[in-house]
């Protein structure tokens, strides 16, 4: 089965370690797997499987690679074509249309789109959208990442119930416990005995780390504590002003990507996710893996979904500082969760490879 993986980059973004766990995982089960990128480049391309081809179109933007995805097809022949993200399914659709294919062509959306273009009025944006609407519809499947997904393709672009599919995203599976058992000399980690609360994510507006550094400011007038931020952006140098601003630079630590996010899980206490939207949450199900107390927002989209509205982690309601705050404190003293990882496995490696492949499967045989 010759499988081609269609993204932008490997950025240090969700979606771009989700494709990365996708074709590392499709080529252990004895596909061949290439993976299409319109710039080669991103921190996610060490870990891809030696086995995995990678092809780089080189085009400074998405639209400039149409052409030479288009010559690429034709030459490589898959017999599917799974992408992701805006530009690239917009791309793929495009050329399923024009070009009689005979790839079949999934489609997968990792974010609530209603929230994006509620957040982003401009023109692109419009066209961006009444394209999504017009060109999905040519794909075979499209693939949400959680239930909600799946409601907001219905109710954005009217696609029909039949030509969506709720797949979540591979997370968790033995190989992130064991690297949550890598020791991990950050000093913090050694020399303090204070909480320490993490959150990962990229850097951009939709996290809303300013939320959870203004919240963790209230949280340090109660409590000392610490907290850990991962994650690579275009808002690290604005977060920086605001933790100086606030004279936080000593609790709050901005430790950029890591290749190994979890023997920072491992050794911590409590997750917080301040997002103001997402599509699932890796990192919230990474979270989960290692046990820690849970703290969100009640952002649109897989948090509350992973959650259930609760029974897995406390959810602020109102987003305001003060209430993510008072979360945090009292999660401080909650006794811990030894059951959260029974939620993250339902988010497992195995399940999502298994459901990628039945679709294939399904897809092949019609």
């Amino acid at each position: 089965m010759k499988i081609s993986l269609f993204i932008p980059t490997l950025e240090s973004g969700g979606a771009e370690k989700v494709f990365t766990i996708l074709s590392n995982n499709f080529v252990d089960r004895g596909c061949d797997v290439t993976l299409i990128l319109i710039k080669k480049s991103g921190p996610y391309l060490s870990q891809v499987d030696k086995r995995v081809r990678i092809i780089d179109l080189n085009c400074s933007r998405s639209f400039f690679g149409i052409f030479k995805y288009i010559i690429l097809i034709f030459r490589q022949k898959p017999d599917f074509v799974i992408s992701a993200l805006d530009n690239c399914n917009i791309i793929a659709s495009f050329c399923r249309l024009i070009i009689p294919f005979s790839a079949k062509l999934i489609l997968t959306c990792h974010s609530t789109i209603s929230s994006e273009f509620k957040s982003d009025r401009s023109i692109r944006s419009f066209l961006v959208k009444k394209l999504m609407k017009f060109l999905f519809p040519f794909a075979d499947k499209v693939v949400a990442v959680s239930s909600l997904v799946f409601e907001d393709l219905i109710g954005e672009l009217k696609l029909p119930k039949s030509k969506i599919q709720t797949i979540y995203n591979p997370v968790f599976s033995d190989d992130i416990i064991q690297l949550g058992k890598v020791p991990n000399n950050f000093e913090w980690f050694r020399n303090y005995s204070d909480p320490i609360f993490i959150s990962i994510g990229r850097l951009e507006d939709v996290k809303n780390f300013a939320l959870l550094i203004d919240s963790f400011r209230i949280v340090s007038t109660k409590i000392s504590a610490k907290l850990i931020i991962l994650g690579e952006g275009p808002l690290y140098n604005e977060l920086i002003v605001q933790i100086n601003e606030l004279g936080l630079s000593d609790i709050i630590h901005l430790a950029g990507f890591v290749d190994n996010p979890y023997n920072w899980l491992s050794n911590s206490d409590v997750f917080v996710l301040s997002s103001k939207w997402e599509g699932l949450s890796c990192a919230l199900i990474e979270a989960m893996s290692f046990n820690l107390k849970i703290v969100s927002t009640k952002c649109y989209g897989g948090p509350i979904e992973i959650l259930e509205n609760g029974i897995w982690g406390d959810i602020a309601f109102d987003n305001s500082p003060v209430e993510l705050a008072k979360l945090m404190i009292s999660a401080v003293s909650a006794p811990n969760n030894q059951n959260n990882i029974l939620r993250a496995k339902h988010f497992s490696v195995d399940n999502s490879i298994n459901e990628y492949l039945y679709l294939l499967k399904s897809l092949n045989e019609k």
